[in-house]
């Protein structure tokens, strides 16, 4: 007795939904044993139902349509679950723990399913904390290579590859192979200086062009003080971009914090609204405050985590400059130590010749008075010998 009319009107009774109407009229009844003996009026074996389903328009943003809908309660568990795990990562970065640090950070993009904007969010923060750390470790280890401390450097480069092996994207940052390329060409500009200097320190004990190596020694330390003064200045732009980038990073975050804020009050005003037969207008305004304040915290959160990280950088970039002075410093030491051996080497030449002269002198006069001498004897045997003449004549 069963039919496809019948079970329609079933469903589209006085007291049925809009949406049991809107079913009905694109009801069908699938009999899958297709059995002769026993076939319902209007009903559709499996081809009939095969066409009908392909002959259906294509359902779009299919992933919207079924998606889970969180209610308020559902949200906030999921903004604490996503916090927590935010926290993991910025633990793990601090303690250097960067496996664990990976883990966390692959069970927050898990949470991308769920397609929602504070999950978003949280995994931007998470990420810019990331590049953050290893900006950080980068911009120490260009120090380290700058001020040519190359052993601490080469554990720094050991940290950026094992960051490198845990993080899939993080080489975008650290740029691994240009980092080792990097620490090498300075290392062996470094052994090359060395050899240099090795040369005019054996030149220092030669007389021979002493000067003239003198003045390249003090043209290199030049020359390298002036290097060092353009990767300072290279440093110190890429701080101030740093910064700034913080600071717009922060920016966007409380952005979209405050968003975040809206949002949520806006939901919770909806679905308070949908109950407001058992709601006052005093719990609205409660859970509102509790919402403000819950986001309050946030914002004041994310300007104490900016105001560490700008202070950190304002620390390095004193840390820096004391560096570079110590450098000049030290320069400058070995310019003075240079053209201080270059005057004591020019009196020791000038004492030198005044000594060759004062030889020479002291021996031209013993010469001139030897061939004095000689000529005063000669004078003698010559009137000897006049005198021995005139007595033999006699």
């Amino acid at each position: 007795n069963i039919s496809l009319d019948k079970v329609k009107k079933w469903m589209m009774n006085d007291d049925a939904p809009d949406i049991m109407i809107k079913l009905a009229e694109r009801l069908i009844i699938f009999q899958p044993l297709n059995n002769p003996n026993q076939i319902i009026k209007d009903s559709c074996n499996r081809e009939q139902v095969l066409s009908l389903i392909n002959d259906m328009p294509a359902i779009k943003n299919g992933a919207n349509i079924f998606k889970t809908v969180l209610i308020d309660s559902d949200l906030k568990k999921l903004l604490e679950i996503a916090e927590y795990m935010k926290s993991e990562i910025l633990d793990a970065l601090n303690n250097n723990e960067l496996q664990k640090a990976s883990i966390s950070f692959i069970d927050l993009q898990r949470l991308l399913l769920l397609e929602h904007p504070a999950v978003d969010r949280l995994l931007d923060q998470a990420s810019y904390y990331i590049g953050s750390h290893f900006r950080k470790i980068i911009e120490s280890f260009q120090t380290l290579c700058n001020f040519e401390k190359f052993d601490q450097a080469e554990d720094i480069l050991v940290q950026l590859k094992e960051g490198n092996k845990y993080f899939v994207d993080i080489d975008e940052v650290i740029k691994i192979n240009m980092r080792s390329e990097h620490l090498n060409e300075m290392k062996t500009r470094f052994n090359e200086r060395l050899k240099k200097e090795e040369l005019f320190e054996e030149a220092q004990n030669q007389a021979v062009n002493f000067r003239l190596l003198l003045e390249k020694q003090k043209d290199e330390n030049l020359k390298r003080l002036q290097e060092q003064e353009i990767k300072h200045n290279i440093m110190k732009k890429e701080m101030q971009e740093n910064m700034e980038n913080a600071i717009r990073a922060h920016s966007r975050i409380e952005a979209e914090l405050k968003e975040e804020k809206n949002e949520r009050i806006l939901q919770k005003m909806e679905e308070m609204n949908h109950k407001q037969s058992n709601v006052t207008q005093d719990t609205i305004d409660i859970e509102k405050a509790l919402l403000e304040i819950e986001y309050d915290n946030k914002l004041k959160q994310a300007e104490k985590e900016k105001n560490i990280l700008l202070k950190q950088q304002q620390e390095e970039n004193i840390k820096r400059e004391l560096e570079m002075k110590r450098i000049q410093d030290e320069a400058d030491e070995k310019i003075r130590k240079i053209e201080s051996r270059q005057e004591e080497k020019m009196k020791e030449q000038e004492a030198l010749q005044a000594a060759v002269l004062k030889r020479m002198e002291s021996e031209k006069i013993a010469a001139e008075a030897k061939e004095k001498k000689a000529i005063e004897m000669n004078e003698k045997l010559i009137k000897q010998e006049k005198k021995n003449e005139e007595v033999r004549r006699e």
